[in-house]
């Protein structure tokens, strides 16, 4: 498991990346805080005119809770579009296709 980054380490990679393009515009949720709500995916933000979030897990081994399923469900059912991701290639992947 040590060759399997830390989920930290690849939010930081993600948002990294999103910071670097002029087309959008995304914040890492401080989930569980008394400023948002428990379930919030771990990058939030705006992107061709959507709600987007992504719930960043690590590969093999990340764990989705029931919460952040029902949240991720919402967002999906309500207009916004919200993925579990795993590296910067699938957010890049996801980018490519929103809209």
């Amino acid at each position: 498991m040590k060759d399997i980054p830390l989920e930290s380490n690849i939010q930081k990679d993600i948002l990294k990346y999103l910071k670097s393009r002029n087309d959008c515009w995304f914040f890492k949720a401080h989930s569980g805080s008394s400023y948002s709500s428990k379930g919030t995916p771990d990058i939030i933000g705006h992107y061709r005119g959507l709600f987007v979030g992504f719930e960043v897990k690590r590969p093999k081994v990340g764990v989705l809770s029931d919460l952040q399923a029902n949240t991720i469900r919402k967002i999906n059912t309500t207009g916004g579009r919200a993925y579990i991701v795993t590296s910067v290639e699938e957010v890049k992947e996801i980018l490519e296709n929103v809209g």
